[in-house]
């Protein structure tokens, strides 16, 4: 295979990966924008959050390389969904007034 269709057959595949992901974040915020409780979204918010730091401690702990995929793959997945949950806009909490 010719390095020009080479070239060509990856940028067609990071477009349409790309455009699908485009597409699952905007149909996943359509459907859960100002529906999520602001107890709730902190609560997945802080564990993807948590995700995100347990893989990058488990890629550059310098004690065992067979956590190094673990946390590789923790890392990615944890970033993704962060990703996605930013475009999450939670409900407004209610305020009660006791006049």
């Amino acid at each position: 295979m010719s390095p020009f269709l080479q070239a060509a057959t990856f940028i067609i595949g990071f477009i349409i990966v790309l455009a699908a992901f485009i597409s699952f974040i905007v149909r996943l915020s359509k459907r859960l924008n100002h529906k999520v409780t602001p107890r709730i979204y902190n609560m997945i918010e802080g564990i993807v959050v948590a995700g995100i730091v347990l893989g990058v401690a488990g890629m550059f702990q310098p004690f065992s390389k067979a956590l190094y995929e673990p946390g590789f793959l923790v890392l990615l997945f944890s970033t993704l969904g962060f990703i996605v949950w930013s475009h999450v806009v939670p409900a407004r909490a209610t305020i009660s007034s006791d006049s």
